[in-house]
C-alpha cells in the first residue's frame, strides 16, 4: 500500500478521510500549526515532514502547492502529479461558497485515488512522440506522409519571436496528423519545394489551429499561405466555458490529454537562462532558446491540438453552439485578421449616439430587475441595495 501524506494549509475542520470517501490513508499535516493565522506567511511555517518518506503528498490549496513546488495555480493542476509525487487539490471547503467547483474536486478525487492506486501511468515523451528536425530532406519526407494519409485534417502551430508579423518572424513550425506523434522544423531548412507542398497540404487539408488568429496572422504575412478550411480549439472550449483566462493550450492540455505539463521542462531552461543572463520578460525572445530545447515542447503543442480538436468537434454536435462557431466565431477570426492589417472606418457621431442607446437599454432592464420579487427579498434579507454588478452579490443571490 502506498505511503500518502496530505498537507493543509492550517488546522481545520475538514474531514479529509470523508471528503475522499476512504480510498486511502494517509498521515495529516498543516504548514502552519496557529489556526488563529488569517493569511499564513512563508513565515509562518513549521511543518515538519519528510516529503522523501512517502510515496504521494496531497497538496491542498494554492499556499500547501506554492510550498513545495514553483506552480501557483491550484486550479489548473487540480488532480495531476508534478514534480514527481505532489498531487495538487483544491480546497473541499470551497464548495461551500463556490458550488461551481464541484465538477473540479470530484474530477480531480477521482484522478488522485487513480493516481494512488497505480491506475494511471507515466507518459514519457521522446522521439517517438515529438521530434524535431532541422534537415530540409527530413522535414520533405515528413510532409510528403502527411500528404499521403488518409486524415481530413492536421494540427498547425507556430513559435515567433514576436507577436506580431510585422516586428518578427517565424522560428519554426510544428504540425501532427494523427495525434500520436508530431514533428517540430526549423524554418532555417525551408526551401522553395517545402512551402509549396506545405501550401498544397493546408489547401487539401482541414487545418487545426489553437488560437488561429495568432498564427494564421504569422503564415499568411511571411509565406502568403491560405486555409480555406480552418478550426480552432480555442474557440470550441469558449462555446462550453465562456469564463477568462482558461483556454491557454497548457491548461487544456494538462486538463484533457494525458501528455500534462509537457512544456515545464522548457519553461525551466528560460527561467535558468534569464537569470544566468540578466534579461527580464521583455528582453527574452525565444530565438535565444535552443532548438534542441524547443523542439519537444513545440512538437507536443502540435499533437495536443490534435487531441483537443478529437475532444471538442463533439461540441458541434449542438446545433445551436455549431451555429454561433460557424456564423460568428470562425468568421471573427478572418475578420479581425483583416482589419488588424487594414483598420476599421467609424463614425465618432453614430458611436456616440450607440453609447447613449446602450445605456438606456440597461438602465431599462436594471428597473425590470428591481420589480423582481426574488430582488426584493433579498434587499431585505441583506439590509442594503443590490447591485447587479457585484458577482458577489450575485453568488449570494
Amino acid at each position: 500500500m502506498p505511503k500518502v501524506a496530505l498537507v493543509e494549509t492550517k488546522p481545520s475542520r475538514t474531514n479529509f478521510a470523508r471528503e475522499f470517501d476512504g480510498a486511502f490513508e494517509f498521515d495529516q499535516y498543516q504548514l502552519c500549526s496557529d489556526a488563529s493565522i488569517k493569511k499564513v506567511l512563508k513565515k509562518d511555517c513549521d511543518i515538519d515532514i519528510d516529503t522523501d518518506a512517502y510515496d504521494w503528498v496531497v497538496l491542498v490549496g494554492s499556499d500547501a502547492l506554492k510550498y513545495f513546488t514553483k506552480i501557483n495555480s491550484v486550479t489548473e493542476y487540480s488532480g495531476k502529479k508534478v514534480e514527481g509525487k505532489f498531487l495538487p487539490v483544491i480546497n473541499p471547503a470551497m464548495l461551500a461558497f463556490k458550488p461551481e467547483a464541484r465538477k473540479t474536486w470530484e474530477s480531480s478525487k477521482e484522478s488522485i485515488v487513480a493516481h494512488i492506486n497505480g491506475e494511471i501511468e507515466d507518459v514519457i515523451i521522446d522521439e517517438s512522440i515529438a521530434m524535431g528536425t532541422q534537415d530540409t530532406e527530413v522535414a520533405k519526407e515528413w510532409i510528403r506522409g502527411a500528404l499521403a494519409h488518409t486524415g481530413d485534417y492536421i494540427a498547425l502551430d507556430s513559435e515567433t519571436n514576436g507577436l506580431y508579423p510585422r516586428n518578427g518572424h517565424m522560428i519554426g513550425i510544428s504540425m501532427s496528423y494523427n495525434g500520436k506523434d508530431g514533428i517540430y522544423i526549423d524554418t532555417d531548412c525551408f526551401d522553395e519545394e517545402i512551402e509549396s507542398m506545405l501550401h498544397e497540404l493546408f489547401l487539401k487539408r482541414r487545418v487545426i489551429f489553437h488560437n488561429a488568429k495568432f498564427d494564421m496572422a504569422f503564415f499568411q504575412y511571411h509565406f502568403g499561405f491560405e486555409f480555406p478550411n480552418f478550426e480552432d480549439t480555442m474557440l470550441l472550449h469558449y462555446l462550453i466555458d465562456e469564463n477568462p483566462g482558461g483556454h491557454g493550450l497548457k491548461q487544456l492540455s494538462i486538463k484533457f490529454t494525458p501528455y500534462g505539463d509537457y512544456e515545464k521542462p522548457m519553461y525551466d531552461w528560460i527561467d535558468q537562462y534569464k537569470r544566468a543572463n540578466g534579461y527580464n520578460q521583455e528582453s527574452f525572445s525565444w530565438d535565444m532558446i535552443p532548438f534542441e530545447i524547443m523542439k519537444t515542447y513545440a512538437a507536443m503543442d502540435a499533437v495536443c491540438t490534435f487531441l483537443l480538436y478529437q475532444k471538442f468537434k463533439k461540441i458541434k454536435e449542438n446545433h445551436k453552439l455549431k451555429w454561433v462557431y460557424d456564423n460568428i466565431l470562425i468568421p471573427g477570426v478572418r475578420f479581425l485578421l483583416s482589419t488588424q492589417d487594414n483598420g476599421v472606418p467609424f463614425d465618432r457621431e453614430r458611436l456616440l449616439v450607440a453609447q447613449e442607446l446602450m445605456l438606456n437599454d440597461i438602465d431599462e432592464a436594471i428597473q425590470e430587475l428591481y420589480k423582481v420579487d426574488a430582488i426584493r427579498d433579498f434587499e431585505k434579507a441583506q439590509g442594503k441595495d443590490f447591485n447587479p454588478n457585484s458577482t458577489v452579490q450575485l453568488r449570494s443571490l
